[in-house]
């Protein structure tokens, strides 16, 4: 991968002010939740532990975002035409095998 900035093409949005808690985080797992009235996706943290298989370790959420089922699929077609453009750049995402959510849960399970 190159050092290369690129620019997407999307509708133009409104000027935006960040609000002073404002606050950018990694996460490489997002567990979601539904109920009638929302969605709600939790993005955390979990650090692989040296000598532990993989998906054991405590998972930390870092923040949960909650949206209208409505706002939930304007998200999952962002996300989707966001990922179309990162491959037309960068090539396939290959398939990782089983998501973090899912190697902690086995881990849980095995205790």
């Amino acid at each position: 991968m190159d050092n290369k900035t690129y620019t997407t093409t999307s509708p133009p949005n409104p000027p935006v002010k960040l609000a002073p808690d404002y606050r950018s985080v990694y996460a490489n797992f997002c567990r979601t939740t539904v109920s009638p009235w929302d969605i709600s996706l939790t993005f955390g943290q979990l650090i692989q532990i040296e000598g532990k298989q993989a998906g054991e370790g405590t998972p930390h959420d870092m923040a949960t975002i909650i949206v209208s089922p409505a706002e939930a699929k304007v998200v999952a077609q962002m996300l989707d035409q966001a990922i179309r453009q990162y491959e037309s750049i960068f090539g396939e995402i290959k398939d990782l095998g089983p998501t973090v959510a899912t190697l902690v849960a086995q881990a849980q399970q095995r205790k």
